[in-house]
């Protein structure tokens, strides 16, 4: 059954996502003077402006999209569930589970940040004109991950981390930061080298 709510809320979340990109996209398009990514001028980063300047004009804030589906889906399933007030239907509210507070929660405050980057990048404010900088945007997920980390050791008592091959390793105290670097490094995967 857990398998069977899991790919129900997929498929719905696909669905309203299919149904609310071309509406979103549209929009961005059409205010992509007052929306679209800044590019610095050339004169200030020559290197940065030739590498980047295709990006100037193209939409930000696509993001809305993830987590206004997430909240979408959730919201639909228990109204349905409040509505009917059935038990088929109350197997498919996530909101009434505590397990969806978390990763809900880290889901809304990492897209905060985004949200937050976004609009003063096309403000021109922030690093440079072009919203937070780097380092505060890592330091800021970071914290993110490590309230979630916290939450699994702490209340969940969560440390174990299964490593193909060798099995489960215990980490203890260590699953903080490795849970940590880990989703930090995914928001912020490694640059590769300009050659």
């Amino acid at each position: 059954m857990e398998v069977i709510r899991m790919l129900t809320a997929a498929a719905v979340s696909f669905i309203v996502s299919i149904i609310l990109t071309p509406s979103l996209t549209d929009f961005l398009y059409r205010h992509r003077e007052r929306l679209g990514k800044q590019i610095r001028e050339a004169k200030e980063t020559p290197v940065y402006y030739g590498l980047h300047k295709d990006k100037k004009g193209t939409p930000t804030m696509g993001g809305i999209l993830i987590w206004a589906t997430a909240l979408i889906v959730l919201f639909f399933f228990w109204a349905l569930a409040r509505v009917t007030n059935s038990l088929f239907f109350e197997r498919f509210n996530f909101w009434d589970r505590g397990q969806t507070y978390l990763p809900f929660g880290l889901l809304l405050l990492a897209a905060l940040v985004g949200l937050a980057d976004d609009i003063l990048g096309a403000l021109k404010r922030g690093a440079h004109g072009g919203g937070i900088k780097v380092r505060w945007k890592l330091l800021l997920y970071t914290g993110i991950a490590s309230v979630g980390a916290w939450w699994f050791y702490v209340k969940i008592e969560r440390h174990l981390l299964y490593v193909p091959f060798l099995g489960n390793i215990d980490l203890g105290w260590w699953y903080i930061p490795v849970f940590s670097s880990w989703w930090s490094r995914r928001r912020f995967p490694p640059m590769k080298p300009m050659v």
